[in-house]
């Protein structure tokens, strides 16, 4: 199995996990598309970066990628600060002994002061032949993971202060090229505000 397929069953069982803790909810959203009462959840007035998808709103993955982003939900990993921006969404996207759950193929970024997570990741990525690299495209510190194939499949920018923003794909939501994209635009937008 590839590790990209590996991190897409992993991310889907999650996924579903969350869908069935959040059904009560089902439907309900915001303005956004986050789900009611996770808004503020987990989040430091002092960090707006923290509410991950109120600081990235989905027109900046749209502008950077030129598609739009049907849905937007988070955070959906427990303990995490994430948010999903659906590039493809159905009420019955995965089918689960148990029914129907929605979901579809997103582009999830994380927020994260988890330094010693990463690093681990990095090294056991590393040994089954990913490559971490600096992209000059990116107008901040970071990396680009791309797998033993060359094929980009992680986005990582430090944000300072051990804090970083992680990017990947679920379902082919995207492409490479354009999760760089998104990479660049996002670090924009920390750098300059806009």
């Amino acid at each position: 199995m590839s590790k990209n397929t590996i991190i897409a069953i992993a991310a889907l069982v999650i996924i579903v996990g969350a869908a069935v803790m959040f059904s009560g909810n089902r439907g309900a959203s915001t303005n956004n598309g986050q789900m009611p009462g996770l808004k503020n959840q987990g989040t430091n007035a002092a960090d707006p970066m923290e509410d991950v998808c109120t600081y990235f709103p989905k027109e900046l993955i749209q502008e950077a990628i030129g598609k739009p982003i049907l849905k937007v939900e988070g955070p959906q990993i427990p303990g995490y600060k994430d948010c999903f921006y659906y590039t493809i969404y159905s009420n019955d996207y995965t089918y689960t002994p148990s029914g129907n759950v929605p979901g579809g193929a997103a582009v999830v970024v994380t927020y994260s002061t988890e330094m010693a997570e990463l690093q681990n990741d990095k090294a056991s990525n590393e040994k089954t032949g990913n490559k971490y690299a600096k992209d000059t495209n990116i107008a901040m510190d970071n990396y680009v993971v791309r797998d033993y194939g060359g094929t980009i499949w992680e986005v990582i920018l430090f944000t300072g202060q051990d804090k970083y923003i992680r990017m990947h794909y679920l379902h082919s939501a995207v492409t490479g090229p354009e999760l760089l994209k998104i990479g660049v635009r996002l670090a924009e937008k920390i750098q300059t505000g806009k």
